[in-house]
């Protein structure tokens, strides 16, 4: 066992930041977002596994099941991005994905909170993706098919 005088409570590191519908329709307007979209929030750079998001999306919409659904990508670029581009432009998706840039931080809730489903880049935001804006986040890992929350690994 252990001392029970030993454990301590760490409180969460974030506050739930909900977003009311103005603050939604005012960052869909500013960043040009329509629609139902998947959002990918990060620096675009090879470790984020981007290209592997763009064949994904490429297979949600092959089908026509879903090209209704927009896919945005969250962020500046980092380095080495021209993979990225470069598999953007070879997709045709010049024009169906939206290249968004930095986003300040007071934007992140509306937008999380409006989307289709959330791909954060990073463990901070998948944190705050499910569990201050109740999106349902989607994992994507090299060779693997993506994860969900309600999926066990």
């Amino acid at each position: 066992g252990f001392d029970p005088a030993r454990l301590r409570l760490v409180p969460w590191g974030i506050e739930p930041q909900p977003a009311d519908a103005s603050a939604v329709a005012g960052v869909r307007a500013r960043f040009g977002i329509s629609g139902r979209y998947l959002l990918w929030t990060g620096t675009i750079e090879p470790r984020k596994n981007l290209v592997t998001l763009l064949e994904a999306y490429s297979a949600l919409r092959a089908g026509g099941r879903h090209a209704d659904v927009g896919l945005v990508i969250a962020g500046g670029k980092g380095w080495l991005y021209g993979d990225f581009f470069t598999r953007l432009r070879a997709l045709g998706f010049e024009d169906s994905v939206r290249l968004t840039g930095y986003v300040p931080e007071a934007d992140l809730p509306p937008l999380m909170s409006s989307a289709f489903r959330a791909s954060p880049g990073d463990r901070l935001h998948r944190y705050r993706c499910t569990m201050n804006w109740s999106v349902p986040c989607v994992a994507v890992v090299r060779n693997a098919p993506p994860i969900t929350p309600d999926q066990k690994v």
